[in-house]
């Protein structure tokens, strides 16, 4: 043990002993309360918080090297200035002992500690500013605020934004290079993107390289700030699942999300896909019938099948027979009743455009001709899409229920709460921020950059210049 780690362990001894026995004493006059005891006991964690974060970070500093050398002249730098300055770790508030270095050539002064821990310009270290933001992806910026006081974090409702963008911010910077990776300068997908300089956008432990996968994409209103004729203006975040399409298996989903073009989300989604397990496996691809999802399917995924959503097929044969019988009318209620017999036939869809045809070879007694018809060409069009009997005696999903529920999770819970207006920027921000925090990914993001900032510290020890690359 060294001189620092000795010295650090009998500070936290005698903090240790005088709170445990502040802690002791409460208890002894508690009269046999459980209550006041237990409330003994948190005040002595709460009181433990600050000496042990102060602790940790006075051992952690002591173990860098102290031999900086100035970036920009490769000169060694001198001790300038000493400041105690709070900061917020993801335990809570305390104090760092804080130098300033100076360059004894060019005059400029470094803080090679705080550049390497994200500390220049903000209190919070990355780790604080992991909890923060994942707080935020859970409830509203008063509630983290609220909640995070409890665990020692001393944040404002105004100062939650920051921390949560930041952290946004990394994710989507990683979205952007694992996407640049993957596809070649003239937009070719490369086969192989798996490399130690490219992040992984997931844990794939527990996936099987073999098992086919579920995909599917869909989209959630969102609204704007913005006015326009008729009130608030709304606009679309879209969103991608990506999971084992056997409903049994426990490995954990991947979500992506965001305000994003459509050719954005399908290069991300395919991006993902390609880091997983086995790049050429097939994939189960179910969604409504969007044409800016099957437009794109078959060019991201050549190994695939399309399946159209069972309940959204069912709703245009209903809306197909009230076009026929009008609404409420006992024959359209018949009509929908035998959708579901239907649609899980086999050769189900020829079945449909059959039934469909033999109404429309009486136009006069078709309410409304237009609307049958538009339902008519829904279904030509995603014929292919409706192997619905053959899929489920496999025991593959037919429906889109994984993906309204991640649609629920990513953006309905967190986004269309009572009175929230968000805009494009920060809809994106919080989209992207809550997919990762359900994927399990958003900690690991944190980490790579924390060691990425910490590599500040070799450039200081090494002189490697910090400039920007021109």
């Amino acid at each position: 043990m060294t001189a620092v780690q000795q010295r650090e362990l009998a500070f936290l001894q005698d903090r240790f002993t005088t709170l445990a026995m502040l802690m002791l004493a409460r208890a002894a006059q508690s009269q046999g309360s459980f209550w006041e005891a237990e409330e003994a006991v948190g005040a002595m964690v709460r009181a433990l918080r600050a000496p042990l974060s102060e602790s940790a970070l006075r051992t952690s500093v002591a173990s860098a090297d102290r031999a900086y050398v100035c970036p920009e002249c490769d000169v060694p730098l001198r001790r300038w200035d000493r400041q105690d300055r709070e900061v917020v770790t993801a335990h809570g508030t305390c104090m760092l002992e804080s130098w300033r270095y100076r360059c004894p050539v060019c005059r400029t002064d470094h803080r090679p500690i705080e550049e390497a821990n994200g500390l220049v310009g903000s209190r919070f270290t990355a780790g604080a500013k992991l909890r923060i933001a994942s707080r935020a992806a859970d409830v509203p910026y008063a509630a983290t605020a609220s909640s995070l006081s409890e665990s020692g974090i001393e944040i404002s409702a105004k100062e939650v934004d920051r921390p949560v963008a930041e952290v946004s911010s990394w994710r989507q910077s990683e979205e952007r290079e694992v996407v640049e990776a993957t596809f070649a300068p003239m937009g070719c997908l490369q086969e192989d993107v798996k490399s130690a300089e490219v992040p992984l956008l997931f844990d794939w432990r527990g996936w099987s390289a073999r098992e086919m996968l579920l995909m599917s994409v869909d989209g959630a209103a969102i609204r704007s700030p913005e006015r326009g004729d008729e009130g608030l203006l709304w606009y679309e975040g879209r969103s991608a699942l990506m999971r084992p399409a056997r409903e049994k298996s426990r490995a954990h989903p991947l979500y992506l999300s965001g305000v994003y073009p459509c050719d954005d989300l399908f290069d991300l989604l395919a991006a993902a896909y390609r880091q997983g397990p086995n790049p050429q496996r097939w994939v189960l691809f179910i969604a409504d019938g969007a044409r800016w999802i099957w437009e794109r399917v078959g060019l991201y995924f050549p190994k695939r099948i399309e399946v159209l959503d069972i309940y959204h097929a069912g709703e245009h044969f209903a809306s197909a027979g009230i076009a026929c019988f009008g609404e409420g009318s006992e024959r359209a209620k018949q009509w929908r009743r035998q959708a579901r017999c239907m649609l899980l036939e086999e050769d189900c869809g020829r079945a449909v455009l059959r039934a469909l045809v033999r109404q429309m070879r009486h136009p006069t007694q078709v309410l409304d001709l237009h609307a049958l018809q538009t339902e008519f060409r829904f279904f030509w069009t995603n014929r292919h899409r409706m192997r619905y009997r053959r899929l489920t005696e496999a025991g593959l999903p037919v429906g889109s229920g994984a993906m309204e529920s991640a649609v629920k999770q990513i953006s309905t819970q967190r986004l269309r709460q009572p009175g929230m207006k968000w805009s494009r920027r920060g809809a994106h921000a919080m989209l992207c921020l809550r997919a990762a925090h359900l994927s399990g990914a958003l900690a690991a993001t944190a980490k790579r950059k924390a060691d990425s900032m910490h590599q500040v510290a070799g450039r200081y020890q090494q002189g490697q210049a910090l400039r920007p690359a021109a």
